[in-house]
């Protein structure tokens, strides 16, 4: 990254290990005072609820929640870590935060018509996160999630995944997946020779299962909490 001008991702984990914890968290999703600060550079942001897992999970996970944001630069992002109360609370709130900056090398496809990253960088990390995005027809939900066990099955047996999670806006029927790899050849590994993984992605597209799709791929500028 040459410089402060390059549009940047924050995506925060918020972890809540006790009941209260977890209450007030559920107690906050949908507040639109999270991002107070689009006045000052916030491109895209969202909340979301996490699924059980290391995946896709039929039960939410009422201990995790997350946050994905795209500022205009770093300054604004960092800014947005500083000042913003309703984050600061969440982080009060919270036991323990896992916390990304990331910088798109790759993006393909919309989130609800719209480009979330359209702006690509040069910078490249050794590590890699990838996130995936859909909006699934309606008669096509039951037969997404009778692929998703074997590919999570998959994925918790495969080499160079650091961290994943599921996201949802509307989980069931707006899935998000959100993974960080060792490095790229790790990832590409799972996403076109692992069975299970292969036979959902070429099922999806022979199905036409999705109304729209994201691919983002990231490097990573700076983590804490990993």
């Amino acid at each position: 990254m040459k410089d402060n001008n390059s549009q940047i991702t924050l995506v925060v984990f918020f972890e809540f290990p006790k009941f209260w914890q977890a209450y007030l968290a559920f107690s906050t999703m949908g507040m639109k005072k999270f991002f107070k600060i689009k006045s000052q550079s916030l491109l895209f942001g969202k909340m979301f609820g996490n699924g059980s897992g290391i995946g896709f999970g039929y039960f939410p996970n009422f201990k995790q929640y997350s946050i994905l944001a795209v500022f205009e630069n770093l300054n604004a992002l960092n800014l947005f870590l500083e000042k913003d109360k309703y984050y600061k609370w969440m982080c009060k709130i919270s036991a323990h935060q896992k916390i990304l900056k990331l910088l798109a090398n790759r993006s393909v496809g919309v989130w609800d018509g719209k480009t979330i990253s359209p702006e690509i960088s040069e910078f490249k990390s050794e590590k890699i996160v990838v996130l995936t995005r859909a909006k699934l027809r309606l008669k096509k939900v039951k037969a997404f999630w009778k692929k998703v066990p074997q590919t999570n099955k998959s994925l918790a047996n495969v080499g160079g995944r650091v961290f994943s999670a599921g996201m949802g806006e509307w989980p069931l029927s707006h899935p998000i997946t959100f993974s960080i790899w060792e490095n790229e050849q790790k990832m590409l590994h799972f996403a076109y020779e692992e069975a299970a993984h292969k036979d959902a992605i070429k099922s999806a597209r022979e199905g036409n299962w999705f109304k729209e799709d994201l691919f983002v791929r990231y490097s990573i500028l700076e983590e804490y909490g990993f």
